[in-house]
């Protein structure tokens, strides 16, 4: 026998729910009741009013997204109670959700957490991972709680890390495996008796949000350690470090490098070794880095070869963390 079609309310903000909720959308299993995201927010150097990455896609799909200020107003949880869902699916929305909405529906609400639970509970999974030099991620179908994702875990889908994984080529593989698994999850919860299964607490780890100052790099740090920052930092908010140009310091984004050779001489961190038409910079470890494609202040991004062209550094120069 068939089963009815799941009653689902979607809520979401950033690009990772996207596919999922498309997905939802397509579905024949899923009705859709509605799409609720946060309010539209000032954004660029115009400071206009822009909807969320998936206000964007749903409005452009012709949902009326509701946008309430407070995701725990009773006028909200009023709205999204008349529409008698079996289950809220929560996807990167960007508020805690309260008890009045979290037990609104018969089967409460499902949270799809970037990261495998208990590990990097919080507002950074994606980015930390990448940092940390994960080897696997994955999405949990949680149970939402009270608490930061600390509920009952339903299941759980893993994927394997690249060796040059980076936060954006992780976060759409998250969204993409999310979205295949998404509705079928949906319909063992509610219809199949799925049962979520209580998180080891002992073991859990956290991860708190990211600020744009993140990006400096410290060239006394290894050189593993800032190449993973600058993979975690991809696309947002990108590393950078600065150079001396006679008495001024400009800004130079490294959009791409990688770890070369050790070098068996002493140098200092940030120093500039030139070997062609390549960039390479010592750090704290023995190890090198090599630059291979930057954006220097208030140009294009370009290959280092062509950096150098016009950049007058030479050997010995230093990169550094300073801007003056």
């Amino acid at each position: 026998m068939k089963q009815a079609p799941s009653k689902v309310f979607f809520m979401g903000s950033g690009a990772i729910g996207i596919p999922a909720v498309a997905a939802l959308h397509e579905s024949s299993e899923i009705e859709l009741l509605g799409v609720a995201s946060q309010p539209d927010r000032p954004a660029g150097r115009k400071k206009r009013l822009t909807p969320s990455p998936l206000a964007a896609w749903a409005e452009s799909e012709g949902f009326s997204v509701h946008k309430p200020e407070k995701v725990s107003s009773q006028d909200f949880v009023d709205y999204v109670a008349s529409l008698k869902p079996d289950i809220v699916v929560v996807i990167a929305y960007g508020q805690l959700l309260r008890e009045n909405l979290l037990h609104l529906a018969p089967y409460g609400c499902l949270n799809v957490h970037a990261s495998i639970l208990p590990y990097y509970r919080g507002a950074s999974p994606i980015f930390s991972v990448v940092l940390n030099g994960e080897k696997e991620s994955g999405v949990s179908m949680m149970q939402m709680a009270k608490g930061m994702d600390t509920g009952a875990v339903y299941r759980t889908h893993k994927v394997n890390l690249e060796e040059n994984e980076t936060t954006g080529s992780l976060e759409l593989k998250l969204a993409n495996i999310a979205a295949q698994q998404l509705v079928n999850d949906i319909q063992d919860v509610v219809h199949n008796g799925l049962e979520a299964t209580e998180q080891n607490h002992e073991e859990a780890t956290s991860c708190s949000k990211i600020g744009k100052s993140f990006g400096l790099i410290d060239w006394s740090q290894p050189a593993e350690s800032n190449i993973r920052k600058i993979f975690a930092c991809q696309p947002w908010p990108g590393t950078w470090t600065y150079y001396q140009v006679g008495d001024k310091f400009k800004r130079l984004a490294i959009c791409e490098a990688s770890v070369c050779e050790s070098s068996s001489l002493e140098r200092s961190p940030g120093e500039i070794v030139l070997d062609g038409s390549s960039l390479k910079v010592a750090s704290s470890s023995s190890d090198l880095l090599e630059v291979r494609r930057v954006k220097p202040e208030g140009k294009r991004e370009m290959d280092v070869k062509d950096f150098l062209l016009g950049a007058g550094l030479k050997n010995g120069d230093n990169l550094t963390s300073r801007n003056s």
